[in-house]
């Protein structure tokens, strides 16, 4: 089938909605339909990552869509993402290539020659030898097919798509897929394009949200030459959210998507976009998608234009890392109030599926800069060893008055002039067009009289002269200027918050207000996290 330019993904990030892993079928077919009936999504990514999703889903979702005439593979796109076994188990990883077969082999009856799965997402890819490992394992399993099924004996016939969302391997993409694709030829795994899923939320978390988007920004001008090379048809796909710290997928965002990420082909519909936003802009976006993407043109940058970008990331990066530890303690405090819209792993435990901490020094490669070396050393590696997820760190920030697009910005751009003067400023606006968007947005819900009751004065003095700062020098208004609907709610739950912040346990009646209006704050902005 033809490249599909939307995604539904199963991400718990809407407010409005939680969805039972029953609903998740009647959920992707609704998804999946044409409109108007449905939201005429093209592609739905299955979701077995740190997930509590059974194996017969991908099957069941299957059955469904050939009932209703959509046939996998032909009409729309069914591409799981499988747990990584190094972060999960071998085990679990197995089991979903399985459930993967075996719902494939169910298409090919239905539809011979014309319909199936044909790729399929690896998250937290940081070298070759993932990617390698799993081909092996599809290899194995696909050969068991052919021996127990009559499956076609094709270890090529599903491909891996990798999802990067580490920032250093975003910017060393080019040695990570060579290294791959030199490697997998001799083992005759064939590549038939170069499509791979960018992590938007989860490199954000890392590294904050500016030093995330100049980090795809290099990634995909990198895969683009590689693309070239290699002559190998290159189609990203932007993993990201409604929230601007996790991409700012929105209808109203458009234009700043298509210049921000332009040459990316595919773009995910997640579950905020879906529930928290009225059904007919949702639908306006994906048919604008699906005129719109193909005509983006990618940016292929020179040596002299990368280095400056990095040079950029790490200076924000850096101002990101310095006031991470300060605000991360509580939010780990908050992390198990926010209400959970998916069945999902816990963060803790055997299974535990949580994200490790923040290491300043890998970025050191990165830059030239002197300067930049001796304060990222400086900056201890995070101690923290149970850092939530993108989304549950998002909303837990916005819900104190602090949303996390402003950690350290104000002082990276001040810093960043310091380094390569007012023009250096202009520049980084050239290739980050959307960063003002980005901010006004984030400035609706910052309210820091709020967050000064659950952080060090310090901090917050500090977040204050940052404010200032990105006021004076990108000409926008950010202090003073909070929904005031947003802030009310705000101070109703502050007690309760601070009393989840401080490790005390609420009663069954607090704890409904607290999640209650934590709901209503998601709807405000737009999704939860």
């Amino acid at each position: 089938m033809k490249l599909p330019s939307s995604m539904a993904t199963q991400h718990p990030d809407s407010a409005s909605r939680y969805v039972s892993i029953q609903e998740e079928v009647a959920e992707a077919v609704n998804a999946l339909s044409p409109q108007p009936a449905g939201l005429g999504i093209e592609e739905l990514m299955i979701d077995f990552e740190g997930k509590m999703t059974p194996y017969h889903q991908t099957a069941d979702i299957a059955h469904q869509l050939i009932a209703k005439g959509l046939i996998p593979g032909k009409d729309v796109a069914l591409t799981p993402r499988i747990s990584n076994a190094t972060e999960e188990t071998v085990f679990r990883q197995l089991m979903a290539l399985m459930s993967i077969v075996e719902a494939d082999y169910d298409i090919v009856k239905a539809s011979p020659g014309v319909g199936g799965i044909e790729e399929v997402i690896l998250p937290m890819v940081k070298g070759a030898d993932d990617l390698i490992k799993l081909r092996r394992r599809i290899a194995d399993i696909i050969e068991l097919a052919h021996k127990e099924f009559g499956l076609v004996r094709d270890p090529n016939a599903l491909q891996v798509i990798a999802l990067i969302e580490g920032i250093p391997a975003m910017l060393n993409f080019t040695s990570l897929y060579s290294d791959y694709l030199d490697q997998a030829a001799p083992l005759g795994f064939k590549q038939k394009r170069l499509r791979y899923m960018i992590g938007r939320s989860d490199s954000a978390l890392s590294y904050g949200m500016t030093a995330s988007v100049l980090a795809v920004k290099v990634m995909n001008s990198q895969a683009y030459k590689l693309g070239e090379s290699r002559e190998l048809t290159v189609a990203p796909i932007l993993g990201g959210g409604s929230l601007p710290f996790r991409g700012h997928i929105t209808f109203d965002n458009l234009n700043n998507i298509l210049q921000d990420y332009a040459g990316v082909r595919t773009i995910t519909i997640q579950s905020g976009i879906r529930y928290d936003q009225d059904s007919q802009v949702a639908k306006n976006l994906i048919k604008s998608l699906k005129i719109e993407l193909k005509k983006t043109k990618p940016k292929v940058y020179n040596d002299e234009d990368e280095t400056f970008i990095k040079d950029c990331l790490v200076i924000f990066a850096l101002a990101y890392a310095n006031i991470f530890n300060q605000v991360a303690e509580q939010v780990i405090g908050l992390a198990d109030v926010i209400p959970k819209q998916r069945d999902r792993l816990t963060s803790r435990g055997p299974s535990g599926y949580a994200r490790p901490g923040i290491n300043p020094s890998e970025l050191i490669p990165f830059t030239d800069i002197t300067a930049l070396h001796d304060e990222l050393k400086k900056i201890k590696s995070s101690e923290l060893t149970a850092i939530p997820r993108a989304i549950t760190f998002t909303a837990a920030l916005y819900s104190v008055g602090l949303p996390p697009e402003f950690l350290g910005t104000g002082t990276a751009v001040a810093n960043l002039i310091k380094l390569k003067g007012q023009e250096g400023l202009y520049r980084l606006l050239h290739f980050y067009p959307g960063l003002k968007s980005d901010l006004d947005f984030a400035g609706r819900f910052l309210h820091l009289d709020v967050a000064a009751k659950f952080f060090a004065p310090e901090l917050i003095s500090s977040v204050r002269d940052g404010l200032t700062l990105l006021e004076k020098h990108l000409d926008i208004r950010l202090l003073d200027r909070g929904d005031k609907s947003y802030q009310t709610l705000l101070e109703i739950i502050e007690p309760l918050v601070r009393q989840v912040a401080r490790g005390s346990s609420l009663g069954e009646e607090d704890l409904a207000l607290l999640r209650s209006c934590m709901i209503r704050l998601g709807k405000l902005r737009g999704s939860l996290g």
